[in-house]
């Protein structure tokens, strides 16, 4: 009632609003939002500052300002795809797409506005950005044999699984048709994480699998130089499991003669070696202590 009479006094009327007003209002209310939002829509593709103010203010008075966000930058970019909030799924019912449309919307943008801070921050403030780029292997034959739905989810499952293993201010984002590109502020370089007890044991091995002795060795923090690139070994391990963590991949001449000379030592292979295209190599190996470590041939 007292939203109404202060309504009714802002637009000349002493006694409140007649039911006919009321209706009215309701309807010219509702056609202004509505005409806003579409309104909003196009002026957001304008490349004018001043039509792109316009586009944020006529959402505004519908609370729908991320969509000035999400709709250029994100539903644009993954149109037609399941990470796409705007596109509806196959038999979906129009009530089933709405809550999931205007709720996933919101989540969008906030996931772009997050992604495009942190690319700020990365600008601004001295740090590392460690970029990866996540490429499925033959998704086209996948997509073929059992079909889209099946290829959907696959997508799905695959960026679940990856969230998993980040962090919180890291982010994965679908990148092209099969690909993922995952960004990692305030990443090293390969630092190793390692509980305290094995910190002595720990650089006896890396020493012997690099030839090469610390440059830092001090209690708290084991330093190497591995070609101008720094491996450390940090016994703190302050809430990192290890293993569970971003792994460096070592460029070698011959991988064969690595893995040998690793798993000799302790090391486990968890990932055979692997023809990544041309010339290329790659393989993974678990230290003694529970660490990957990647090894790449013909990366040049």
């Amino acid at each position: 009632m007292l939203e109404q009479c202060l309504l009714a006094g802002l637009l000349g009327f002493d006694d409140g609003l007649s039911l006919i007003s009321k209706i009215g209002l309701a309807f010219s209310v509702g056609a202004m939002g509505g005409i806003g939002i579409n309104t909003a829509h196009e002026l957001g593709h304008k490349k004018e500052s001043f039509e792109r103010w316009a586009s944020k203010a006529a959402l505004a008075q519908t609370f729908y300002g991320h969509f000035f966000i999400e709709h250029n930058r994100g539903h644009h970019v993954r149109v037609a795809t399941p990470e796409d909030p705007a596109s509806s799924r196959f038999g979906e019912t129009f009530w089933a797409f709405l809550p999931r449309s205007v709720w996933g919307s919101l989540k969008s943008s906030i996931e772009l506005e997050r992604a495009r801070l942190q690319r700020s921050r990365g600008d601004a403030e001295p740090g590392s950005l460690a970029v990866g780029l996540i490429d499925i292997d033959n998704f086209k034959k996948l997509n073929d044999t059992l079909g889209h739905a099946a290829g959907d989810t696959a997508l799905q499952k695959l960026a679940a699984q990856v969230r998993e293993q980040l962090r919180p201010r890291d982010t994965v984002a679908r990148f092209g048709g099969e690909e993922f590109v995952v960004l990692l502020p305030e990443t090293g370089q390969g630092a190793v994480t390692l509980a305290r007890a094995d910190l002595a044991a720990a650089k006896a091995w890396y020493t012997e699998a690099t030839g090469v002795t610390p440059y830092f060795d001090e209690p708290f923090y084991a330093g190497f130089n591995i070609n101008g690139f720094e491996l450390g070994l940090d016994p703190d391990n302050t809430g990192i499991t290890p293993g569970n963590q971003c792994y460096p991949f070592w460029s070698v001449d011959n991988i064969d003669e690595s893995l040998r000379k690793l798993t000799s030592i302790g090391g486990e292979i968890t990932q055979p070696k692997t023809n990544v295209g041309g010339p290329t190599f790659v393989a993974t190996v678990r230290d003694p202590f529970g660490n990957y470590i990647g090894l790449i041939e013909g990366a040049d």
